[in-house]
């Protein structure tokens, strides 16, 4: 289940592979929201930018770098679990 939410400044989604894809094509992750204690919500700062990568994530369009892909996942996990 995706979960994403979004506000003039924040754009928050629960998808791991999602955020993952965002920190490697450069949006920084801003906060991790621990509202739900089994789910954990992923912020970045909401940018007409970021909206047209989610859509094209959403609609298989997006092509990444494997290693690079897997640096983030690990980063995202590293700021899930250490933080």
């Amino acid at each position: 289940m995706n979960i994403t939410s979004m506000s003039m400044e924040a754009y928050v989604t629960q998808d791991l592979p999602l955020a993952a894809t965002l920190v490697v094509l450069g949006h920084h992750l801003i906060d991790i929201e621990r509202t739900n204690p089994r789910r954990a919500g992923f912020c970045f700062t909401n940018s007409q930018q970021l909206q047209e990568l989610v859509r094209r994530f959403q609609t298989g369009q997006l092509a990444i770098e494997p290693h690079a892909y897997f640096d983030a996942i690990r980063h995202v996990k590293s700021r899930l679990y250490g933080d």
